[in-house]
């Protein structure tokens, strides 16, 4: 029987090619193949139809183009990529050759779509928003603001600013189906409207918008310095300092040593604590004051960074700027030497406050005392007085420098009395010391002063007064 219809079906073709068509299941083809359901399973459920191949993508890519056009399959796998012959095939189905592509038997590709998504809606001035930009296929954009903002994207942590029109697909950010983020910063206070164009897979160009409402003042930034207080003769200067955010969302804010040595201390400690560099604290929506310690002369900038909480683009900075006056070392003593007798003494007179400074801040240590380490050879004795001429504190040093008993004084690293008026009229401060040789000789006295960061020439140098002690 099976041999039988074969052989109909066979006889049926070639009498059908005579006349150049094929009928399945019919005797009159009314095209050059015409398939029909055998009367017989009309009414029945027997699997029926045309089975075309069945390939995946990366197959059909790889039939090159020795395909004749009009080819068709069926693409049941999307494996591979869709780039080249099969950038169109981006999902199961039917597809015919073209002559140079795969395309749908629908003849439409994938319709282009993009979203974009703002974090917030109404924003101050200063502060950004997060704007994903989501597209179903890779895709290149620009924008435009009309001069009222800047879109920037995340490098490194930083959000850098992209220009008005630029394609931003040329810069290696095509859009993706998990979306891109981007941050756009309002300049003009007031509504607007945030103009972005797309290129869809035919080059069309379709534009979204995304409308805000803006507040604020002209030429406020993210981070705002409400007041600033310097003092170059002082060690400290105050500023206090906010975000700029309206509320809705929660910022962080640190600060970074730029130059000098100055360390910052917050007023409001019991919100932040101690201040430590590089730490991240939260923002309380209040303005927060500070001093700044300058602890060396010269410039001391810290700069104030600001981002998003739990983001890591940081979205503003502010470089803070101060100054403390530069003082080169100005530490004398005279008399250099002297001759005396035996029982006598002399007074040596020591200042560290430059000639050109004519008044004497109290509060700056720029003009302090370089500590002192003196040494002797010859046994000596020091008495200190204050400004009311009062014996505050004796030293007996035998020849080796070691202070000896009896000294009202332990030790010998001390700071010797100044002529400056700071020291006058303070009944705790030695403003005089008086030497007393204990025996006949030459006195070597070498007084080395230690270093500080309070002048320019931070190093030790040391200053030799020579007594000659007849009897």
């Amino acid at each position: 029987m099976r041999i039988l219809l074969l052989s109909a079906v066979i006889a049926s073709q070639f009498l059908s090619a005579q006349i150049g068509k094929v009928g399945i299941n019919t005797t009159n083809p009314q095209a050059t193949i015409d398939m029909k359901i055998a009367d017989v399973n009309l009414n029945g459920n027997t699997p029926e139809g045309l089975l075309i191949p069945r390939i995946g993508r990366e197959r059909a890519n790889n039939m090159g183009t020795a395909v004749e056009q009009s080819t068709m399959v069926y693409i049941n796998t999307l494996d591979g990529t869709a780039s080249g012959r099969v950038a169109n095939v981006n999902k199961v189905g039917f597809y015919h050759f073209n002559g140079t592509e795969w395309i749908g038997l629908d003849n439409q590709k994938t319709p282009y779509d993009v979203t974009l998504t703002p974090s917030v809606t109404t924003l101050n001035i200063g502060e950004s928003l997060n704007l994903n930009v989501k597209s179903n296929i890779p895709s290149q954009f620009f924008y435009n603001s009309q001069n009222k903002g800047v879109l920037k994207k995340a490098s490194n942590n930083i959000a850098e600013n992209i220009s008005e029109f630029t394609v931003i697909g040329s810069e290696g950010n095509t859009l993706n189906p998990n979306g891109t983020d981007y941050i756009y910063t309002p300049i003009v206070p007031g509504a607007q409207v945030l103009n972005c164009y797309f290129f869809d897979s035919d080059n069309n160009l379709i534009s979204k918008q995304v409308a805000l409402q803006v507040n604020g003042q002209v030429g406020e930034e993210l981070i705002k310095i409400n007041s600033q207080q310097k003092n170059p003769n002082s060690q400290y200067d105050s500023f206090e300092f906010q975000i700029n955010a309206s509320g809705s969302t929660q910022y962080e804010f640190k600060m970074d040593r730029i130059s000098g040595a100055p360390y910052p201390l917050f007023e409001d400690t019991n919100t932040y604590g101690n201040f430590v560099f590089g730490d991240w604290y939260d923002y309380q929506n209040q303005p927060i004051a500070m001093d700044l310690l300058k602890q060396a002369p010269g410039v001391n900038n810290v700069l104030i960074s600001a981002r998003k909480k739990n983001s890591l683009i940081i979205e503003g900075v502010k470089d803070l700027g101060s100054y403390r006056k530069l003082f080169t070392d100005e530490t004398k003593i005279t008399p250099m030497s002297k001759t005396l007798q035996l029982g006598q003494s002399v007074e040596l007179k020591i200042t560290g406050k430059p000639d050109f400074i004519s008044s004497f801040i109290q509060d700056d240590q720029v003009y302090m005392l370089r500590t002192s380490i003196m040494t002797t050879n010859l046994p000596i004795k020091i008495y200190g007085y204050n400004s009311s001429n009062t014996l505050l504190k004796t030293i007996f040093l035998d020849e080796t420098g070691l202070a000896l008993p009896g000294s009202t004084f332990p030790g010998v690293v001390f700071g010797l009395g100044v002529n400056d008026p700071i020291f006058a009229g303070n009944p705790g401060i030695v403003s005089r010391n008086v030497f007393e040789p204990l025996q006949v000789g030459t006195y070597i006295l070498r007084f080395s002063l230690q270093k500080t960061y309070k002048v320019v020439e931070d190093i030790e140098r040391e200053i030799t007064v020579v007594l000659t002690v007849t009897p």
